[in-house]
């Protein structure tokens, strides 16, 4: 792959850091609230940049012959779990509110 495409990937992904941002705006403004003068609500536009995010990761799969099939249900799971203890540490921060 030339580096040029490396490059376009790259920036293709670091521009899909926004999934993160809209799930954090989510997380603390709750899904059904919209920022004034938006037409979707964060649900909607959450669902928006996972759509994105997923897109761009399948064209990694084909153009760039990234395989993520590799990954093991096993890894999932232990991802899962990280992120759910770091959830009950910041609940006990005060970081954030629990549901």
């Amino acid at each position: 792959m030339p580096s040029w495409e490396i490059g376009a990937w790259a920036h293709e992904y670091d521009s899909h850091s926004a999934s993160s941002e809209q799930a954090l705006k989510a997380k603390q403004f709750g899904l059904e609230a919209a920022e004034p003068g938006q037409a979707l609500n964060n649900a909607e536009r959450l669902k928006g940049e996972l759509c994105d995010l997923a897109a761009v990761c399948a064209m990694l799969e084909k153009e760039a012959r990234v395989d993520l099939s590799s990954h093991s249900q096993e890894a999932l799971n232990q991802k899962i779990l990280n992120v759910e203890k770091y959830i009950k540490r910041s609940q006990r921060l005060g970081m954030v509110r629990p549901d």
